[in-house]
């Protein structure tokens, strides 16, 4: 009878030191593994925050910067294009943004921090053109070195 409690003791230490070996190789192993899954150096900087000084756009300036390989416009609006925002209410589906997509300081009509500050990301999400401005409000689509009229 001592004999078998002493082998069932001598299980259960077996059985505990194995599962710490195994816990042990889980932790080791999952290491590189989960350090695999951070991004990039490359990846971290395409996507790393872009500074643009508002204070340099003249009023109807279009200014095109590039982000995670997209063109993201920055204009600052004149005066007329203000006042003419609230004439496309028709065209719009929620035009008092009172969906809750959009977060409360672009709860207004122009949908923006400040009202003359408009950014956009210059790609088409149906085909993924760029519009290029070809003059004060115009644009032409550009798919692949193509326009598209």
């Amino acid at each position: 009878m001592a004999e078998k409690e002493n082998d069932l003791s001598r299980r259960k230490i077996i059985t505990l030191t194995t599962i710490a070996a195994g816990a042990i190789a889980g932790v080791g192993a999952s290491i590189p593994f989960i350090a695999s899954l951070k991004p990039s150096e490359k990846a971290r900087a395409a996507g790393a925050p872009v500074a643009v000084n508002p204070t340099l756009i003249q009023p109807g300036m279009l200014l095109t910067i590039e982000w995670r390989g997209k063109p993201i416009w920055v204009m600052r609006r004149t005066q007329s294009m203000l006042t003419s925002l609230e004439k496309n209410n028709d065209f719009l589906t929620d035009p008092q943004s009172e969906v809750p997509l959009q977060p409360d300081y672009a709860k207004n009509v122009s949908r923006s921090i400040k009202g003359d500050i408009l950014v956009l990301v210059g790609v088409c999400t149906h085909l993924g053109c760029s519009w290029v401005l070809i003059g004060m409000g115009v644009f032409i689509a550009h798919v692949m070195g193509q326009n598209l009229i």
